[in-house]
């Protein structure tokens, strides 16, 4: 499947080789159960996806207070967005690159292009990005890509953040897209990023690393070379933080704190922290004890624990402070890696996001529209319907939905399903847009019209309650034969 499939497919690790369908038509997205009396979901794309799925990567509200969204293969959609009513109109192309991220710094518009970094003005207002005369430069080409690329931008003060994953799908080899056992990049699986964008020039690769002589390093330059994880330049896309495999969703908290979702590989974990890959990302007979993905809290010099070789040999990089064991951080939902029990996820009463889900876009809601238990809780995309069959044929998974996480405990409660392939979150003051790659745009908000008052930081951490967070199934354990089989 990959090999047919762009690059956005070979950024969601979590759904390759399963098989997808992606129907044109808008689907019925719902409230889960718990929830339905303080939330509503409506569809407010109109008629804008009914024939074409959206495609859309990632979404950003723009200078002119339109909402924008880039998408894997039609480049980037503005709409104007009435925040009252939720109501999309006036849809037009913006600029004809695709990617998988998007954001602003005041009235310049930042994209991740797959191997690249696009600047671009509209100095004209005329709603047209990147026209002869305005700003349309590649400040950063060439970053390392593969079974993964770049993802999710996020922009704080001068500063980008983004994600890029690892080239690889196991750290080693690359399957999906040209067969190489070349192995991983200084780049791969790492928050990345530019300092500052104001000492950045509007020329072509200004943010773009050189060796010695003072050449530029792109693609496979990066396969030994340690200077993004050696240089402190601030005008320099350098390495921020390492250890995750496809850190594809990245988001800013209330407090300024940001947060990643990492889709982990297909493999079984031993229950110490460590796991083995399965060969050519394949399933087996158990889905109980594959590694779930994850959800960090982003640090700098942060190791989060993926096993790639790429910076952990090499000395540069350990000098410079990165993967030092007092570095390592582990994810704030429930991760199967460090469990001594393993029973079969449920993805309609999750513990932790679950394996193979494809976490992906994500936000925090900082309003006070919204239910106070609501509030300063990162929603989250779980791409992959599936279904995700064990090779059995006995369980299987399937996703396509929006899950809530406290990010004081980590507890996970499903949201809102219904979705074929939900991908990305925007946070308004009124609630939460969410973009379903498959579909349309929906927005999240209060069933009541009435404002609920914004907690202090201090309290606004542990307010889900258990009656919202409905009643828990018991989890179906593994029968002991079927595990022993699995071992022998």
């Amino acid at each position: 499947m990959h090999s047919t499939k762009s690059l956005l497919w070979r950024s969601f690790s979590a759904i390759a080789l399963t098989c997808l369908g992606f129907p044109d038509v808008a689907n019925a997205a719902t409230i889960a159960p718990p929830f339905q009396n303080q939330l509503q979901i409506d569809r407010i794309s109109g008629s804008f996806f009914d024939n074409n799925p959206s495609r859309i990567t990632q979404m950003a509200f723009g200078p002119d207070k339109r909402l924008y969204a880039i998408t894997q293969n039609r480049g980037v959609y503005s709409f104007a967005y009435d925040l009252n009513s939720g109501i999309l109109s006036d849809g037009k192309t913006a600029t004809n690159i695709s990617g998988l991220g998007i954001g602003f710094l005041g009235n310049t518009m930042y994209l991740s292009a797959y191997d690249k970094i696009v600047r671009l003005s509209d100095d004209n207002i005329n709603g047209i990005w990147g026209e002869s005369g305005e700003t349309n430069v590649n400040i950063v080409e060439g970053i390392p890509s593969g079974d993964n690329t770049v993802d999710q931008i996020q922009i704080q003060g001068n500063t980008l953040y983004i994600g890029i994953g690892n080239r690889t799908i196991d750290g080693t080899n690359v399957i999906f897209s040209g067969n190489d056992s070349l192995g991983e990049t200084s780049y791969g699986g790492t928050i990345s990023w530019i300092q500052d964008l104001t000492l950045v020039p509007s020329i072509p690769n200004a943010a773009q690393l050189r060796d010695n002589n003072g050449n530029l390093l792109s693609g496979l330059d990066f396969l030994t070379n340690s200077s993004p994880y050696t240089s402190t330049a601030k005008d320099k896309l350098i390495v921020h933080s390492s250890g995750a495999r496809n850190p594809f969703g990245i988001a800013f908290d209330r407090d300024g704190n940001l947060w990643m979702t990492n889709n982990y590989n297909r493999a079984n974990s031993n229950g110490d922290g460590t796991s083995n890959t399965r060969p050519n990302y394949s399933l087996d007979n158990d889905l109980s004890d594959d590694v779930y993905d994850q959800f960090f809290k982003v640090a700098p010099l942060a190791d989060y624990g993926y096993a790639n070789p790429n910076g952990r040999n090499n000395p540069q990089a350990l000098a410079a402070g990165f993967f030092a064991p007092e570095n390592r951080v582990t994810s704030t939902t429930f991760d199967n890696l460090f469990t001594d029990s393993f029973i079969l996820h449920d993805p309609k009463n999750p513990k932790g996001l679950g394996p193979s889900a494809s976490p992906d876009g994500f936000d925090f809601y900082k309003g006070n529209k919204l239910p106070i238990q609501f509030q300063n809780k990162a929603f989250i995309t779980r791409f992959n319907k599936g279904p995700i069959v064990e090779t059995d044929g006995e369980n299987s998974l399937s996703y396509g939905d929006v899950v809530l996480v406290d990010p004081s405990t980590g507890d996970v409660s499903l949201v809102a399903d219904g979705f074929q392939n939900p991908l990305d979150i925007l946070a308004d003051s009124e609630g939460l847009l969410v973009a379903d790659y498959s579909g349309g745009i929906y927005r999240i908000k209060s069933a009541s019209s009435s404002t609920q008052p914004v907690p202090e930081p201090s309290t606004v951490l542990g307010l889900l309650t258990a009656a919202a967070c409905g009643a828990i199934a018991k989890p179906v354990r593994r029968t002991i034969a079927k595990r022993q089989a699995k071992s022998a």
